[in-house]
């Protein structure tokens, strides 16, 4: 049984991935700088650029306090997770919820890896086969901060993380990478901080050798004087790995709150809320979940927050 305070840390790493998303959705995938500056100083949401009204993304539309498509694939996991209890993980069955969850219940935009989870199993084929297996964008890390609530400290992770992946993203690299992040965001939910968890998982033998070199530059990044913008721009502000990855760890380290964190990588632009699913959970263990100014305004956060409490108690 987990102490209190790591069930918190549990609870915030989903809550605060969830709210994140959710703050960062309503301009997201603005890669131009000057449109990012001009829609928020035309709102003078300079200080305050979460929950943007109306929202903005060029790509879809949604109304503020919904989920981007990568939030909606946290949401789909943490579902099947509290239905799951006792039972786990299973990539068969996860597999199949999530393609449900993109059908049925989340009416937004679908990333290309869920279109291909979908046509897979419309056509007839089965986990492990299920996942496209080309692609390796930042979509695994929108499993870690459900699979990390559930089995940090088990054994069951490494096994959990990879079928969590490799529904949707069939490769190794896409399976090695979340490990990778599902292993720093563990260490933050067992106690240590966003900067001591980073500088563990440089060299550590549990965390996959092929992410160990990006993890390493995202922490030398993370001390250089260098501003966040000129990081991402250097990492690469899409969702392209390690990149997001990198500048994820980057404002996790550096953030000096759960807000200043999210909103830093929310100016940042590109893929923000790829990047956003996994600061927040970061952010969120590391500082006691996400402030409830801003829970309130999510969609459906109260059953959120109830799903979230019994996944990281089972």
């Amino acid at each position: 049984m987990s102490s209190a305070p790591e069930l918190a840390r549990r609870e915030g790493a989903v809550l605060g991935s969830i709210v994140a998303d959710a703050a960062t959705m309503g301009l997201h995938w603005i890669y131009q700088a000057d449109k990012m500056a001009a829609l928020l100083k035309s709102k003078g949401k300079e200080a305050n650029p979460e929950f943007f009204e109306p929202p903005s993304c060029p790509f879809y539309e949604m109304p503020s306090g919904a989920l981007s498509p990568y939030g909606a694939e946290v949401a789909a996991l943490l579902q099947y997770a509290d239905k799951q209890g006792k039972q786990g993980l299973e990539g068969a069955s996860w597999a199949k919820a999530l393609a449900s969850y993109f059908l049925d219940t989340y009416p937004g935009y679908r990333n290309k890896s869920i279109k291909t989870l979908i046509a897979n199993l419309e056509a007839g084929k089965s986990y492990p086969d299920v996942g496209d297996d080309a692609d390796t964008q930042a979509n695994m890390l929108c499993k870690v901060p459900v699979v990390v609530a559930r089995f940090a400290g088990s054994p069951e992770l490494p096994a959990a993380a990879e079928a969590a992946v490799r529904a949707q993203q069939s490769s190794e690299t896409a399976v090695q990478y979340g490990l990778a992040a599902a292993r720093i965001l563990e260490r933050v939910v067992q106690g240590s901080s966003v900067a001591e968890a980073i500088n563990w998982a440089r060299a550590a033998p549990e965390v996959p050798a092929a992410a160990r070199d990006a993890i390493a530059k995202a922490a030398d990044a993370a001390a250089s004087p260098a501003p966040f913008a000129e990081v991402v721009a250097g990492f690469g502000s899409s969702c392209a790995m390690p990149g997001a990855l990198q500048n994820a760890l980057v404002a996790a380290q550096r953030a000096t709150s759960y807000e200043d964190g999210v909103r830093a990588n929310l100016v940042a632009g590109g893929d923000n809320a790829s990047r956003a699913c996994y600061l927040g959970a970061l952010l969120g263990a590391a500082y006691g979940g996400p402030p409830a100014s801003w829970a309130e305004r999510v969609t459906g956060f109260a059953a959120f927050a109830a799903a979230a409490e019994r996944v990281a108690k089972v």
